[in-house]
């Protein structure tokens, strides 16, 4: 597991008809041998994820790489200077570039916390019935991280273990909102952003096991379509 950040130049986003992440992915898939692009869109569970984040005078993008499979699109990523965005005219310019230390999965185990905060960077859902929800709730946020767990690290965390570790997690103060993410034009997707302090409350081996899950989140994203845009966290353990 990597990610890598790019600072990116402040633009204008009010004209784009879907969200600049969308855009940034068209693109990075562009450069990309076209096989290589087709196979990972093929699959159920990519193994990437990638948000943008907007901030005073720039753009975060940051895109997360699970397996081997999604290398070409980190190294697109270290060969651009200028991402091509349809409804930017000149494009916007690359500013920074800032690659991680790959992490082993063995360390989502290390130093477990007991409290620690959690950035919904970019808008987080998951289904709910036919239809996504911008309504907040732990669990079935986990369960497309446990799927991902399973099959890139095999690594498995049932569904009814999620339902007995998210007993043991409280909320004491958030602050999150309603947030709609662009797909394109007349497809907007319901979800929410904000930040929120987690407490665990489990013995320490279940304290072990979500933090696992949320550190695991960075990478994999958190809810449902994680590598278009959504569901992108920081979490912030000091």
């Amino acid at each position: 597991m990597k990610h890598i950040d790019v600072i990116l130049q402040k633009r204008d986003l009010s004209r784009l008809f879907s969200s600049l992440t969308i855009k940034i992915n068209a693109f990075l898939m562009s450069k990309i041998p076209p096989e290589t692009a087709e196979l990972l869109h093929k699959k159920d569970l990519r193994p990437y994820s990638m948000f943008t984040l907007e901030q005073t005078n720039n753009i975060v993008f940051r895109l997360n790489v699970l397996t081997g499979d999604a290398m070409p699109l980190y190294d697109a990523v270290m060969n651009t200077r200028l991402f091509e965005v349809a409804g930017i005219e000149g494009g916007v310019a690359v500013l920074e570039i800032v690659e991680h230390e790959e992490l082993q999965a063995d360390k989502l185990f290390e130093r477990p916390t007991s409290k620690f905060k959690i950035l919904f960077a970019s808008p987080a859902t998951y289904r709910h019935g036919s239809d996504y929800t911008n309504v907040f709730a732990i669990q079935p946020l986990l369960y497309s991280v446990a799927d991902k767990l399973r099959l890139f690290e095999s690594i498995d965390v049932t569904n009814d273990e999620i339902k007995a570790l998210c007993e043991t997690v409280k909320f004491p103060n958030y602050k999150l909102s309603s947030a709609v993410f662009r797909v394109k034009r007349g497809s907007p997707v319901l979800g929410f952003t904000g930040e929120m302090n987690v407490e665990l409350c489990g013995t320490t081996e279940q304290n072990r096991r979500i933090m696992m899950l949320f550190r695991y989140a960075e990478y994999s994203g958190l809810g449902a379509k994680t590598a278009l845009g959504m569901g992108g966290i920081l979490l912030d353990e000091r």
